[in-house]
Parts: structure tokens; sequence; C-alpha cells
């Protein structure tokens, strides 16, 4: 299935990482110790400005914004503790985000409609003030992220018998326009040199030949896609609509007019070749269960993700060191956590 969805997400673009930042710092008030971390007063009040605009940007009035941010800050704090934690258990673990902040990079460049990536950085500078803040912000949302998916979300166990009683339960939820399942086999190319996409573009057309052969998409995605689609046979997932309008204009282009079981040949991007294949069509209505499952399994994981990773963000409290200072509030803070925190000399 796919990853937890967005609004799972802990962590946001426009948000620092305490733990992450690096570096010498003037000698300010301190919110918070989390383990060998602090988290400066400065910390929190950035957190709460960009809170701030996020909601004048929404069209409130001030006497809302205001409402809303009185309520919203009490877990600023919360919040950047909880990133800390997160940040040093993707250290530990030696992850990387570094191919993640060059593709968002890229994304927004294309998104904004800039010619090329030093205007988009110019830009970048001008309005949000630094450019490795910004991007540190970028690598920390999809570092913590990555420790979720594996340490919280990759171990909840959601079965058939519960997805198919929630299909069953929920039927108006899957009344979807017309639209189609696709699957993918994607082989990397970003960033390597010529004689590594020789290399990387032979495998993409040894799985075509295994494809055109007869072999199996699925097990064909299992044995040579590089990207998550990969475990569950390629599967991208139901894409309800107007392909054009909920992909990109090159993907569209290359499902425009498959029917099912039909796929591609080699689609090239700048990063990536990639086919694709229609593994199942709707007409509109109804979903049928099997084209329903991702929807099902991302509105169980929307119900029971998030106390799932609350629980475990209270045992990295305990057991870990979190002393917050007077003064401020720790609103994730456990029983244990508090003791600790109050028997610090």
């Amino acid at each position: 299935m796919n990853n937890v969805p967005a609004i799972l997400l802990l962590t946001a673009v426009a948000v620092s990482s305490a733990a992450a930042q690096q570096g010498p710092r003037k000698i300010e008030q301190i919110a918070a110790r989390v383990n060998a971390d602090i988290i400066l007063k400065s910390d929190v009040d950035r957190e709460i400005d960009l809170m701030r605009y996020e909601k004048s940007q929404q069209g409130l009035d001030p006497a809302q914004v205001a409402k809303e941010l009185q309520e919203d800050s009490k877990d600023v704090l919360r919040n950047l503790i909880d990133k800390a934690l997160l940040m040093q258990i993707a250290k530990d673990a030696g992850l990387s985000a570094e191919l993640d902040v060059q593709k968002t990079m890229e994304e927004l460049r294309v998104d904004k409609k800039f010619a090329t990536m030093d205007e988009l950085e110019k830009a970048i500078i001008k309005d949000y003030g630094d450019l490795d803040e910004f991007k540190n912000d970028i690598r920390t949302k999809f570092l913590t992220q990555q420790v979720i998916d594996h340490e919280v979300v990759g171990r909840i166990i959601i079965t058939q018998e519960e997805m198919r009683k929630y299909y069953d339960e929920h039927q108006k939820e899957f009344d979807k326009p017309a639209g189609v399942r696709v699957a993918e086999i994607t082989v990397l190319v970003d960033r390597r040199l010529p004689d590594q996409v020789a290399t990387q573009r032979k495998k993409i057309e040894e799985a075509l030949a295994a494809i055109k052969k007869g072999d199996d998409f699925g097990d064909v995605a299992e044995k040579y896609s590089e990207v998550s689609t990969a475990e569950k046979g390629g599967d991208i997932g139901f894409i309800a609509g107007d392909l054009k309008e909920q992909v990109n204009e090159d993907v569209a282009k290359a499902l425009e007019g498959l029917g099912k079981n039909q796929s591609t040949d080699i689609v090239e991007f700048n990063d990536a070749f990639t086919i694709f294949k229609v593994t199942d069509k709707h007409n509109g209505g109804i979903l049928s269960y099997d084209l329903a499952q991702n929807f099902i399994w991302n509105n169980l994981m929307n119900k029971m993700a998030p106390d799932k990773i609350r629980e475990y963000l209270a045992k990295l409290r305990d057991d870990g060191f979190v002393d917050v200072k007077p003064g401020f509030q720790d609103s994730g803070a456990t029983a244990k956590s508090r003791k600790s925190a109050s028997a610090t000399p």
C-alpha cells in the first residue's frame, strides 16, 4: 500500500529542525534540551511566526488568526521536540534525504516556472532569507517521515478482513469518477555518469523485454524497479478523473489511449526511465473492492497512525532525556519525562 498520507506528516517544509542545525550560535534562552541537542526560544518564536504567516495567507481575519494561533501554539515546543528526537534516530541510522531535497527543489523550480535553479535559489533567498535553512527544512521533513514510516507505519498491520469491513460499511466514500489503476517499473538515472546511465537504460530495456515476452508485470517490477512501489508489484494505485489534471503532462500523454492490461514502452524523464501499465479501468460510480484498496488503506491508516505515532514519540521521550525549561511547556510530555526533567539540577 502507499506510504502514510501527507496529513500525518509531523513536519512541513516551512518548519526548521533545531536538532539538525549546526555551527556556532549566539547565546540566547534555551527552551529545551533533547538528549545532546538544544531547542532555543528563537526556534519556538520562528515556528509561531511561520504559523501566523500561513494562517494569514488563508484569508482569515486578524481575530481568527489570533484565536487559532493561541490554540495551535500550545503544541509548538512539542513538535520541535518530536522532530529533534526523530532527527536523532535518522542520524543514528545513517539515513539520507539528499535525493529528496534535489527532487523537491526541481519540482519547485518547474512549478514556479523558473528557467534555472539559480533563479529559484535567488528567489528563495529573497523571500525566505537563507537557502541552506530552506533546504534543511525539506531534508528534515523527509528524514523524519522516513523514521515514522519505518518505525511506526511499517509496523501497523491492517488485515484484509478490516479492509473489507470498512469497504462494506462506507460504500458512499468510493463513488468516484472514471479513472485508471496504474503500475510502474522505474529505474533511476538522476545525477549518474554517462556509463551509469547506459547501465540503467540496459536494465529498463531488459524489463521491457521481459514484459513483451509475457512475464508478469508485478514480478518484473519487483525484480527491476528501484522505487518504493516495487515491493507491491509496481502498483501506484487508482487515479480518478482527468489524467491531465492528476499527473504531469508526460505521464498523462504516456497513459493516454491505453486499455486495461496494456503497457507503455520506455518513458524517459530527467531523473528516471519508466514503464507504465494500466492494470484496471473504472467507468465511474462505486469502485470495486480491488480498486478501492488504496483508499481503504489510507483511510484506516489515518485513523490508526496518529495514536501509534504519539505512542512512539512518548517512548522516545521515556528512553531519552528531555529537559523543558521553566516558562515552556511540552504538551507531549509523559509522566516519566516530566519526572526526569524535574530531577535535573
